[in-house]
């Protein structure tokens, strides 16, 4: 009974997961998105998880958190970035410098439930309203009548999750994965927080988003799940990969602007 009980307990703290996920995009920013990136209508992506480690392939590029770092891989050109802890403080991009957000943000459970891929899910819902104004320093400097009046951003998800013993989300991971300057912000901080209260690990979520007057829907949903043992190699830098200076990705340009 004992060795049954400790052999339970090694299982379940070397749990591994894979999903298979496609994502879709609806509503006009939704389509406008598409046409102006060039994306695929059902992207898939591609998630690893090894106890709090994880991987995520998409669009050619590979992310991984080895459990302390987050890692930026180019299969092409067999490089790789590591992000620094503190790069969203350092990195923040003037424009976000200059603004004032502020947020009100809820993440609560349902009660809901589903079956999905054989397992069972329960709901949450994360609702977010996002201000956006110009600190007062930057609108002083700003000429006359020329200070924008940004409508506020308004976002509902619902995520389904199932949980898988040994298996975690990192809130330092999903920290180090936003743009620079995000992950800095109070707002971004308070979500990241109140995320710790959803158990489990995602295998639908939809989140509907209204910014400046452009709706756009994003579904994204588990195709393909598997429990099979993956090797560590996966959460590692790939041997023969060079690493180069980490170049922060630009921030996305606000739809409707120009």
């Amino acid at each position: 009974m004992a060795l049954a009980a400790a052999l339970s307990l090694s299982a379940a703290a070397h749990a591994d997961l894979k999903l298979v996920q496609q994502t879709s995009m609806s509503g006009d920013l939704g389509k406008r998105v598409q046409k102006d990136g060039g994306a695929p209508k059902t992207p898939t992506v591609t998630m690893y998880y090894k106890g709090n480690r994880t991987r995520t392939e998409s669009g050619g590029g590979v992310t991984i958190f080895d459990g302390q770092r987050m890692l930026m891989l180019n299969p092409e050109k067999k490089t790789y970035q590591v992000i620094p802890k503190d790069a969203a403080a350092k990195a923040m991009s003037p424009m976000l410098a200059m603004m004032d957000i502020k947020a009100d943000v809820s993440v609560k459970p349902t009660g809901k439930t589903q079956i999905l891929q054989g397992k069972k899910t329960q709901q949450y819902v994360m609702t977010m309203t996002i201000k956006l104004g110009m600190k007062n320093a930057a609108a002083k400097d700003a000429p006359k009548g020329d200070v924008p009046q940004i409508p506020p951003i308004t976002s509902k998800t619902e995520l389904w999750t199932a949980e898988f013993p040994g298996i975690t989300l990192s809130g330092a991971a999903m920290s180090q994965a936003m743009p620079a300057g995000v992950a800095s912000m109070p707002f971004v901080k308070d979500m990241t927080e109140k995320m710790k209260s959803v158990k489990g690990i995602p295998l639908q979520t939809t989140m509907t988003q209204d910014v400046m007057g452009q709706q756009m829907t994003v579904t994204m949903k588990t195709t393909t799940l598997s429990e099979a043992p993956l090797p560590d190699s996966l959460f590692a830098t790939p041997a023969g990969y060079k690493q180069v200076p980490y170049v922060a990705p630009s921030m996305p340009m606000m739809p409707g602007r120009g």
